[in-house]
């Protein structure tokens, strides 16, 4: 695993904010929103890790998602997370660069509101059309 994690750190340099090894077999790194397409494509095409799924979460002061990415023969999950402004979550699709990952955008734009750039197919995914934008379920409401 140390030798995978050396590479990755190397590759990411500055753009590593932070990194937490929770176990063995899963580690954190906080990235900058602008860094996730080149990190994924990356991760993806030349690492040759699996996108598993990205999660969600409405923090108090700002919106994060959590792209989960897994090396299968080492057995480690590789968790990306960036942190979005809260006012205005926003950043790069990387369905483009990972086929995947174009239903979790849709459905992260539709119970968080947070938009991806570049995916031009933001329908809803699990509530009805009658239901655009007013109020995210999965947003806290203060």
């Amino acid at each position: 695993m140390s030798d995978l994690l050396s590479i990755v750190r190397k590759n990411f340099g500055k753009n590593l904010l932070e990194e937490k090894v929770h176990n063995q077999r899963r580690v954190y790194m906080e990235i900058p929103p602008e860094f996730i397409r080149r990190a994924s494509e990356f991760l993806f095409s030349q690492m040759k890790m699996r996108f598993a799924i990205a999660s969600g979460v409405d923090e108090k002061e700002w919106m994060e998602i959590v792209y989960h990415f897994s090396f299968d023969r080492e057995g480690l999950l590789l968790n990306l997370r960036v942190k979005l402004d809260k006012k205005n979550p926003r950043i790069d699709t990387i369905a483009d660069i990972v086929t995947g990952a174009k239903w979790i955008e849709r459905e992260l734009n539709e119970l968080l509101g947070i938009e991806f750039e570049g995916n031009d197919d933001m329908r809803n995914l699990l509530l009805s059309d009658a239901y655009r934008g007013s109020e995210y379920p999965l947003r806290k409401h203060d």
